[in-house]
């Protein structure tokens, strides 16, 4: 009989998507295989895996991609374009440092003014998102090298507090002693990376990386340090593996250069607005983290732990008029926002032959000081002034689950479970007079999650059907501001609920060469009570809820391998979002692409030459719920070529990248609902890079 035994993988989130992951990949694939599928990469160029032998949920509807990355592929600017590998995940950059990417999973996470909203974001097993669901990967190395798995629909719902997916980057191994030094010069952003790695299982990296926006005042500068260790035993025992990581992120500034308008973008499209120089907005940032991941074997089957701890500390000045300060309830021009974070996650599976039960437990705190100043000084702007605001919030979060999976035969298999959400929300506020009352007040929700999942996974040929409920609660963020312009607690907003359906299927050729695999999956998700931008303004946002809306389309990738040194790669997806019921009802969500594709052609000559030539389209979208402006579509052609050269020690590789061949001009992305008109971030133009790594 099978013994569906747990799959060793590094850096694993410590908490139910681990599970699934490992019992499926039992399921569908054999041990020789799965070395295979690890071992097989054809070059340095980044990679999509979607097959038989990729890392997968609990039946085969529940599929997770994986995004192979090498040395060098994700730089400071390039990231956008290498998530855009992954179906179903939307990537944009908003040619803006101080706001981050803006990610969104099935026209989830568009709506965020900054940071990275509805996706559930892990960096080595430790979690990058708060627990109240804001996450932002500004800590993330400049040429971070390892694996990047994404999955969206009834996995990211049973994750708990995340509406969009599960986005986890997982760094390569330590596997001996080394480095490699990277020195990276264009327009966009130039700057130097070194990273050096141990015997004993140690790698401590630095980089320092200033960076220019396609638009004036957009300049910023980024500063990373890491420190990692990683312990495997050879011999047998019940620790199986132990990783300890330090990671430091400093930007002593990033500048804001705001929204255009439609008539400013169509005058000048790298032009900036006249308020973001008038009032210098900008933001500052750091943050330092610690975490530790490990599993350990135990006579009743493997648990995993991971614990965190950390410190975030922003401050950013907006673009708020005095006169819109003169309200004594107002919290200011200026955020100055420290946050302390920390958590535990532990999971136990238990079981052995055809059926396992996993059990576990996620606790997360986040304690956060928030204060506001005005903007001026008498008629000096962009300076800090008076205290507007003083307040301390915390968040505390608590999601126990347990997963049932059975094996009825070795290529089915059948998955249900049920998590439980609870998140409490607290607010002291300690800037109360005669004409700011005490706006102190606190917030609960709780949801019970259940996921039901089928699936067949053949050697060849897999489909799955997945079924599971949605639960994603406001952000302290959104919680920041009322509709009515007065002063604490939004105690209007409710969470979101959905219900999601998903069916897919994927194949792949037995032979080698030509060799030929794709996906495919339908899905269907209707939401109330969704959480949607009021006004936005100045980079704050008021938040509400509509009536209810819905979401369905389909994501079909493939690879095609021709040759041993070509490969054609590809993925596109159709989305239908629109609002249900309520005044806004048939109209299109905001910021949502109805369709988007992205098609590649990698090239691997003799050894030392490398090529990929890839072209990626999208449709126009709405900037707010009424539908009243819509960006035209946009194409792009990138191409990146890399030739390796001789060194005394080590390998060094040379590589070009020419982003935006044809310099195209379009909205990278946009700001939902900004009150004065200012929806538009412009993407960058043609972009030459060239950097130089040396590795010994």
């Amino acid at each position: 009989m099978r013994q569906p035994g747990y799959r060793r993988w590094r850096g694993g989130s410590g908490g139910v998507g681990s599970l699934l992951l490992a019992a499926a990949w039992q399921a569908g694939a054999a041990p020789e295989q799965a070395k295979a599928a690890v071992s097989q990469k054809a070059s340095t160029l980044p990679r999509v895996e979607v097959s038989a032998q990729a890392e997968r949920t609990a039946g085969a509807a529940l599929h997770e991609r994986t995004l192979q990355i090498e040395a060098g592929d994700a730089s400071a600017t390039e990231l956008a374009d290498l998530l855009d590998r992954l179906p179903g995940l939307y990537a944009r950059s908003r040619g803006n440092f101080a706001q981050d990417l803006q990610l969104s999973a099935r026209g989830h996470g568009t709506r965020s003014s900054f940071g990275i909203r509805s996706l559930r974001l892990y960096i080595d097993g430790i979690p990058a998102s708060a627990p109240d669901g804001q996450g932002q990967l500004s800590q993330l190395p400049p040429g971070f090298a390892g694996d990047v798995h994404f999955a969206s629909g009834p996995l990211a719902a049973f994750y708990g507090n995340a509406g969009g997916g599960l986005l986890r980057f997982v760094s390569a191994p330590i596997e001996g002693g080394g480095g490699q030094l990277a020195v990276r010069g264009g327009r966009a952003a130039q700057g130097i990376s070194v990273q050096c790695d141990w015997e004993a299982g140690w790698r401590a990296s630095l980089s320092r990386f200033e960076l220019q926006g396609p638009r004036p005042h957009s300049r910023a500068r980024r500063d990373h340090g890491a420190a990692s260790w990683q312990w495997q035993p050879t011999a047998d025992g019940a620790m199986q593996d132990l990783d300890v990581r330090l990671d430091h992120f400093n930007s002593p500034f990033s500048q804001d250069p705001l929204g255009l308008s439609a008539e400013q973008f169509a005058e000048d499209p790298f032009g900036t607005s006249p308020n973001a120089q008038l009032y210098n907005t900008r933001k500052r940032s750091r943050q330092s983290q610690l975490g530790l991941h490990g599993k350990l074997n135990t006579s009743l089957g493997q648990a995993q732990l991971a614990s965190w701890i950390g410190q975030r500390a922003i401050e950013q000045y907006l673009a708020v008029p005095p006169t819109a300060q003169a309200n004594p309830r107002s919290g200011g021009g200026v955020i100055d926002l420290r946050r302390d974070f920390s958590g535990i996650e532990l999971d136990h599976r238990f079981g052995r032959g055809e059926a396992a039960l996993s059990l576990g437990l996620r606790l997360e705190r986040q304690d956060e000081t928030r204060l506001g100043f005005e903007n001026f000084v008498g008629s000096q702007l962009g300076v800090r002034g008076a205290l507007r605001r003083n307040e301390r919030n915390r968040v505390d979060s608590a999601d126990p689950y347990l997963l049932l999976e059975w094996w009825p035969r070795d290529d089915w298999q059948l998955a249900t479970g049920l998590r439980h959400s609870r998140l409490r929300y607290r607010s002291i506020d300690r800037f109360v007079n005669v004409d700011n009352p005490d706006d102190s007040g606190q917030r609960q929700f709780t949801a019970s999650i259940p996921m039901l999942a089928l699936g067949y996974l053949g050697e060849q040929f897999r489909w799955g059907l997945a079924w599971a409920r949605g639960f994603e609660a406001p952000t302290g963020v959104e919680l920041a501001y009322r509709a009515d312009g007065e002063s604490g607690f939004n105690t209007e907003l409710r969470p979101a609920r959905s219900q999601l359906l998903e069916v897919s299927a994927g194949w792949q050729s037995a032979a080698s060469e030509p060799a030929l695999s794709a996906d495919l999956s339908l899905f269907n998700e209707r939401l109330r009570d969704e959480l949607v931008v009021l006004q936005s303004s100045a980079g704050r946002s008021v938040f509400g809820n509509v009536e209810a809306s819905r979401r369905r389309g389909i994501e079909a990738s493939g690879r095609l391998r021709l040759t041993s040194a070509i490969e054609l790669t590809g993925n596109a997806t159709w989305l239908d979002a629109r609002f249900v019921g309520g005044a806004l009802d048939g109209r299109r969500l905001p910021a949502v692409a109805p369709r988007f594709a992205r098609l590649g052609l990698q090239w691997q000559g003799r050894s030392d030459w490398l090529a990929e030539l890839s072209l990626q389209a999208g449709s126009g979208v709405f900037v707010d719920d009424r539908n009243s402006l819509r960006t035209a579509g946009h194409s792009r052609w990138d191409l990146r070529i890399e030739r390796r050269l001789a060194a005394t020690t080590g390998q060094a590789v040379l590589a070009l990248g020419l982003d935006n061949l044809l310099d195209r001009h379009y909205v990278g992305s946009v700001i939902v609902n900004e009150s004065n008109g200012r929806f538009l971030e412009t993407a960058a133009g043609r972009e030459l890079s060239l950097e130089l790594r040396w590795a010994y």
